[in-house]
């Protein structure tokens, strides 16, 4: 963005020179001694900036509670006439106690009564010198599964057996409930060999066995998908980025009526969703082949064969 230069006078100083438009002062400095200025001053600009409301701005006196002078400043909530005092005033609050490991002198706050080395490595080296962590309770603990190799203690991991492959495995008790396998592999195999049939949530009694029309084969699965242009007609993905071959739908779930408007293109992946809300797919599927190649349908969502137009 290019901003407009206009020659203008500074509100401090009264400098005349270049600056922009929304520009009151000249620099910083003249910006800073002209809030320090006891009266009231006449503010303008956005928030945030060099000032922000229009009108005047107010200033407020208090007292510091660490040095106890009187200071001015513009945020009501600000306490400290500086730095220094509010570092100073935070440093009381600590306790000044030795370490027990190297004897030194650390500042300790009141919040955290229960530490008392100054720094991680020392509790480390205190333990290690007074026998809390020696190198047989290790041995013991590591065989037990009870410590890891940092030193930190842990509960003990309980023992299953996988129901498929009748190993051994061991979990950490918190989620050793919900477990059950001792991998995804023996998970996928248990469920395959037990959900199959009526006991799938997915059983549409037994719709997938029954046999196709001797027309629905590779001749005529070609044609449709060369008339959709080797395209999936929901989402629109090509051929090429498949691995697959696109599938063909038929759209009132009818296996026996295989013909052109009955069929359509599909991905494997769109394929699935097809499997609930079927009187949704079929309205909508029978939709975009009326929109693009004029296919008739009856209110019962079946064909209307009308030979006549293709004559």
């Amino acid at each position: 963005m290019s901003y407009k230069l206009v020659f203008k006078n500074c509100l401090f100083c009264g400098e005349n020179f270049k600056m922009p438009i929304n520009r009151k002062f000249c620099s910083r400095n003249c910006y800073r001694k002209w809030i320090k200025i006891p009266t009231n001053a006449i503010i303008y600009g956005k928030k945030g900036s060099v000032s922000w409301n229009k009108g005047t701005r107010k200033k407020y006196k208090k007292i510091c509670p660490f040095c106890k002078n009187e200071f001015i400043i513009i945020d009501n909530r600000q306490k400290y006439c500086s730095r220094k005092c509010y570092d100073s005033k935070r440093k009381r609050r600590l306790n000044i106690i030795e370490c027990k490991n190297c004897n030194k002198n650390f500042r300790q706050n009141k919040t955290h009564k229960a530490n008392r080395f100054c720094s991680r490595t020392c509790a480390k080296k205190y333990h290690w010198k007074n026998g809390i962590y020696t190198k047989e309770i290790i041995k013991r603990a590591i065989k037990n599964s009870a410590i890891t190799r940092t030193g930190r203690i842990r509960k003990k991991r309980i023992i299953k057996t996988c129901p498929t492959c009748n190993k051994e495995f061991s979990h950490v008790p918190n989620y050793a409930k919900q477990v059950v396998f001792c991998s995804y592999k023996c998970a996928g195999i248990f469920r395959g060999e037990t959900y199959i049939g009526d006991k799938s949530n997915l059983w549409r009694g037994g719709k997938s066995f029954e046999p196709y029309d001797k027309s629905f084969n590779n001749k005529f699965k070609r044609e449709i998908r060369e008339r959709d242009n080797q395209i999936c007609m929901l989402c629109g993905i090509h051929r090429e980025k498949l691995k697959t071959a696109l599938h063909v739908h038929h759209i009132n779930y009818n296996k026996l009526l295989s013909i052109l408007q009955n069929c359509i293109s599909l991905c494997s992946s769109c394929h699935k969703k097809t499997d609930f809300n079927r009187e949704h797919w079929t309205k909508l599927f029978q939709s975009l082949l009326s929109e693009k190649y004029r296919y008739e349908y009856s209110e019962k969502l079946e064909p209307i064969l009308n030979f006549n137009r293709y004559l």
